[in-house]
């Protein structure tokens, strides 16, 4: 007896289930793909509203920078009787204040240490106080001189063109930002470890009243009574006016922008610069 239709018939059951499983890798595909456009779709709109909350923070906290005391006297100073009143922000010391769901950071200059012009002997204890040891402080000392001075003489232990993998290092003049010193440093982790503290166009002397906490073992402020706060009724020191200032949303998705707001002076009263994006 001829088997033919039941051969057929296999045939066709087997082309079925085939197509059948085609069309639901095919469905499977599609909806994963659906399923990841409608995730990339929402991470785009979070991260574009994290980006107007910080936006908007900034803008508001420049107000109050321009509008108020605060951008001169500070959250807590007071100058003649006069203290900000109810500011956004706790302390210029850059630790960090909490608003809505943002952490806001501002940094007076003056509790930084500054790199351009180079404050040598606090330059020095920084390095110091990380691990740096005396042969490392001169080596780095005479990179410095050699980063900086417009000859090609090389220091002992300097460094001038040729000795660098750049070939357009050193830069042979003033440090503009505070990354040279990667180059300079040859060292991440230490360039790591100080780099929160230093800023380009600070101050010659470090204000104990500005100076971040994690720095008082460094300069010997601990257990220390600052002179202004021992004379009973005095006034607080004046913030310097130039403010390194970070606002960061940092739930779902983080974004985080960086500036230095400055009160200049004649026309330009206050402006912007060094706006970032940071990781």
């Amino acid at each position: 007896m001829c088997n033919y239709p039941s051969r057929n018939q296999g045939a066709a059951l087997l082309l079925v289930l085939m197509i059948a499983a085609a069309m639901a890798s095919i469905m499977i595909y599609m909806s994963e793909k659906g399923t990841n456009s409608a995730r990339m779709a929402n991470l785009i709109k979070q991260h574009s509203r994290a980006k107007m909350q910080v936006d908007s923070a900034q803008a508001e906290l420049i107000n109050e920078l321009m509008t108020t005391s605060l951008g001169i006297l500070g959250p807590t100073g007071s100058y003649n009787g006069i203290k900000a009143e109810n500011p956004s922000v706790t302390n210029f010391m850059g630790e960090p204040t909490t608003r809505d769901k943002l952490t806001v950071t501002v940094q007076d200059a003056s509790g930084l240490v500054s790199v351009s012009p180079m404050n040598d002997k606090a330059f020095e204890t920084l390095l110091r106080y990380n691990g740096a040891s005396s042969d490392d402080v001169t080596r780095i000392q005479d990179r410095l001189e050699d980063w900086q001075d417009a000859d090609g003489l090389r220091r002992i232990e300097g460094g001038e063109k040729g000795d660098y993998e750049q070939a357009h290092l050193p830069t042979n003049t003033d440090i503009q930002v505070v990354e040279e010193l990667r180059y300079i440093l040859e060292n991440d982790h230490l360039y790591t470890q100080i780099k929160p503290f230093l800023l380009v166009g600070s101050y010659p002397d470090i204000v104990r009243q500005f100076t971040p906490k994690s720095l008082y073992s460094a300069f010997g402020f601990e257990g220390r009574v600052s002179e202004q706060s021992s004379i009973e009724g005095a006034e607080s020191q004046l913030s310097s006016g130039k403010l390194l200032i970070q606002i960061s949303h940092n739930e779902a998705v983080t974004y985080s922008k960086q500036f230095i707001f400055e009160r200049g002076a004649g026309l330009r009263p206050y402006f912007i610069s060094n706006e970032q994006i940071v990781d």
